[in-house]
């Protein structure tokens, strides 16, 4: 998570808008918040397993604020057909940057950054 509210501190810092996502079943910090070990937090949109990535994005970039790249937090929560919604944003020439965050569970890995798609 340092790292995803790291990234979304670089794209704010260069004046570019980041959306961050958290599944609603993550609740350890609060719904709807991205927190790390360190004390950094910030809000995030709730996502459930019934919502349409894809269309929460599109809604956010008709409002008068471009959104230059997603976050996702917890991202192994994701449906099948939010991954897909993702790959839509990315190949449909949004032009928005998607990052995701995964924890491999099976191996206790720590926390590690499985794709970056553009």
């Amino acid at each position: 998570s340092t790292t995803l509210l790291q990234s979304s501190h670089n794209y704010n810092e260069r004046g570019m808008r980041t959306v961050i996502f958290a599944p609603a079943t993550d609740d350890r910090y609060g719904v709807g918040k991205v927190s790390t070990r360190i004390g950094l937090q910030s809000e995030a949109i709730i996502l459930r397993s019934d919502d349409d990535v894809y269309a929460a994005v599109a809604r956010l970039q008709q409002s008068d604020h471009a959104v230059h790249c997603v976050l996702i937090d917890e991202a192994q929560f994701l449906t099948k057909a939010q991954v897909l919604q993702l790959t839509f944003i990315v190949d449909l020439g949004c032009q928005i940057g998607v990052l995701i965050r995964i924890i491999d569970h099976v191996s206790q890995a720590n926390d590690q950054w499985v794709v970056e798609l553009y």
